[in-house]
């Protein structure tokens, strides 16, 4: 099974705003608005048995942790050279998703060891969309252009969520809750 640790969100208003802005281009594949999240630690296949082993660390791991409140504004993109480019609302950055990211991520490779990380410095985001790499769009033009006021969340949990590929697009299930 595939896995990522992560905290899905209530996004529907950010991403139907957006939606309006691109109408109906067939380039932009959006994001079901129940799939939307924010990935702390993208984990990728393992066996469904490590899964209560890595629930049970993480509560112990996380027993001191509080509730928070996450900040949603502006819309940035990852762009590599003829790969499709990835729309995404930006999570503005704070210490104490930073620390949490990172204790998750020390949590997880105590029972996957082996587990191979990316290195790249962690940029909270939630992935809005996948667009073809000859569409061009801009950023900062979208700020402009949107009534995108900040979003604030309350985060009382974190989640172990399933990746299932299926013929309609991908489906996120959560399996385990680890509260706050």
């Amino acid at each position: 099974m595939r896995i990522f640790i992560g905290i899905k969100l209530d996004l529907a208003k950010q991403l139907n705003q957006v939606q309006t802005i691109f109408h109906e281009d067939t380039k932009i594949k959006w994001v079901k608005e129940n799939n939307l999240h924010l990935t702390l630690l993208f984990i990728g296949n393992i066996d469904r048995d490590i899964v209560p082993e890595l629930k049970q660390n993480l509560e112990t791991t996380l027993s001191s942790e509080n509730t928070f409140t996450i900040q949603v504004q502006d819309y940035g993109t990852f762009i590599k050279r003829r790969k499709p480019g990835i729309l995404w609302l930006k999570v503005h950055q704070n210490d104490v998703l930073e620390s949490l990211q990172s204790k998750i991520t020390k949590a997880t490779l105590k029972i996957i060891p082996d587990l191979n990380i990316q290195h790249n410095q962690y940029t909270p985001h939630i992935t809005l969309a996948r667009y073809h790499h000859s569409l061009k769009i801009d950023p900062e033009l979208l700020n402009a252009s949107s009534n995108n006021a900040i979003d604030t969340h309350h985060i009382t949990e974190i989640q172990i969520i399933e990746s299932k590929s299926q013929p309609g697009g991908v489906v996120y299930n959560i399996l385990e809750r680890i509260s706050l």
